[in-house]
């Protein structure tokens, strides 16, 4: 984890970077390790490719029991096709596929 990283590109000091080289967020990242360190069992989550990465993350999230918000307005994919089976039928079997603004209700924002 580079913190300094985070801080020139967008980030706080207090973020976590972690490099992701494969669809999952959390294979080979230490990302699970870190969030049953901090006491954290739930993820929202949005990214490009939503056929792949996402839902790979997603996938492997619900293997390593994460529970994990998918929000909808922050996916996308160059397949609308596959981009909408994934959000309407495919990870509704292991996420929570929400709006914007269900997920800033939620989270009490």
């Amino acid at each position: 984890m580079n913190k300094l990283f985070a801080y020139r590109y967008g980030g706080n000091r207090e973020d976590y970077v972690f490099p992701k080289r494969r669809p999952s967020a959390f294979y080979g990242t230490g990302v699970a390790e870190l969030l049953r360190m901090l006491r954290r069992d739930t993820v929202v989550i949005g990214g490009g490719a939503t056929n792949r990465g996402v839902e790979t993350t997603v996938r492997e999230a619900f293997s390593q029991d994460l529970r994990m918000v998918v929000v909808r307005e922050c996916c996308w994919s160059g397949d609308a096709a596959a981009h909408a089976w994934s959000l309407d039928k495919s990870m509704k079997m292991y996420a929570q596929v929400r709006t914007l603004d269900q997920t800033v209700a939620m989270l009490g924002a």
